[in-house]
C-alpha cells in the first residue's frame, strides 16, 4: 500500500511496474538474482492487473445494466473473476463513489473482503486523508469497517511517499 500526497508519483510507480512486468512476460528482459546470476524477469511471474477504483465501479454498474438475467449473471461472474481473483493493483482507494445497483453498494469494501478470503495479492495506492498515514488508516476503518481495517495490517506493508506534488 503506497500512501502520500496527490501528485507525488504513486500511480506512476505502480504503472511503471505494471508496464515493465507486462513487457517482460513476452520479451526477454534480464535481471540479476540475489546471487548475481542473470535471470529472465518473466521467470518470476510478476504480472498484475492495474485498475483505477473509479473504473472498477463503472465496470460493475455496466455489468448490472443487462436486461436479461442470464447476461447480467454472466457479466457479474466475469467481473468477479477479474477483480476478486489474481494479483491486482487498485489505484486511488478511498476516492471511489458508491456503486449504484438498486441502492448503493460499497464495492471496494466487498472486493477487498473477497480478495482477503481468496488470498489474492493486492497492491493499493491512496492519497492522504488529513495530513498523514495515521489519519488515512483511520479513514479506512471509517469507510470500510473494523473487519477490513484489521485485515489491512495482515495484508499490506505501508509505504509512505513524502514530498510535494510533482505536477505542474
Amino acid at each position: 500500500m503506497i500512501i502520500g500526497e496527490p501528485g507525488i508519483g504513486k500511480t506512476a510507480i505502480v504503472k511503471t511496474f505494471y508496464e515493465v512486468f507486462r513487457y517482460a512476460s513476452v520479451n526477454p528482459l534480464i535481471v540479476k538474482d540475489i546471487e548475481g546470476t542473470d535471470q529472465l524477469l518473466r521467470r518470476y511471474n510478476l504480472q498484475f492487473k492495474y485498475n483505477s477504483v473509479d473504473e472498477v465501479v463503472k465496470q460493475y454498474e455496466s455489468a448490472n445494466r443487462h436486461d436479461r438475467e442470464v447476461d447480467r449473471d454472466y457479466q457479474l461472474s466475469l467481473f468477479q473473476k477479474r477483480y476478486e481473483l489474481g494479483t491486482n493493483a487498485f489505484d486511488d482507494l478511498l476516492s471511489e463513489d458508491m456503486a449504484k445497483n438498486y441502492g448503493s453498494v460499497d464495492l471496494m469494501k466487498k472486493i477487498l473482503s473477497e480478495r482477503y478470503v481468496n488470498h489474492a495479492r493486492t497492491f493499493l495506492t491512496l492519497n492522504y486523508y488529513g495530513d498523514n498515514v495515521r489519519e488515512t488508516i483511520k479513514e479506512i476503518k471509517i469507510r470500510y469497517g473494523e473487519r477490513i481495517y484489521d485485515r489491512f495490517f495482515e495484508c499490506f506493508n505501508i509505504i509512505e511517499l513524502q514530498g510535494m506534488s510533482l505536477r505542474k
